[in-house]
């Protein structure tokens, strides 16, 4: 009787949905890789106020994708030939409430993006939720993908 129990405990068991179970993977606590992204989010978005795409460039990785908010996904040639093309002028990039996670030599961060632009309009304020994945090489950090969802004000 008590290997019958055991049985159905053992099957019961088993059955549980993998969601229960931890998968073993998280982030690392890497103060100084975690630092370093927030200053170079900073440094991205500096570069994109004061027009500087060419310089902005060598942080992104080659194969760097863009999804926007409407669900477009836009290569890095195609990113950075859109700046030539803004009818807007990017007065200010704000990240706010950055959250960053290391994996290795992956990070994952996601911060809310207030972005001032000046139209035909006036000045017109923005605001996101963005996730960017970077990536590191050779010690250094490229941005390798960035998603946006435009957040009501």
């Amino acid at each position: 009787m008590q290997r019958a129990w055991l049985s159905i405990i053992v099957l019961a068991v088993s059955c549980l949905p993998a969601s229960a179970q931890t998968s073993g993977v998280s982030a690392n606590a890497d103060v100084i890789a975690v630092a370093d992204i927030k200053a170079l989010e900073q440094r991205l978005c500096r570069l994109l106020v004061d027009r500087r795409y060419h310089e902005y460039a060598l942080y992104l990785a080659d194969d760097y994708v863009r999804t926007s908010s409407s669900g477009d996904v836009e290569t890095k040639q195609q990113v950075l030939e859109s700046f030539k093309d803004q009818k807007t002028v990017l007065l200010s990039l704000v990240p706010e409430d950055m959250e960053v996670r290391v994996y290795g030599d992956a990070a994952i961060l996601t911060l809310k993006l207030t972005i001032q632009v000046q139209s035909g309009e006036g000045v017109e304020a923005r605001f996101s939720r963005v996730t960017k994945t970077f990536v590191r090489r050779a010690g250094r950090w490229y941005l390798a993908s960035m998603a946006g969802t435009a957040l009501p004000e």
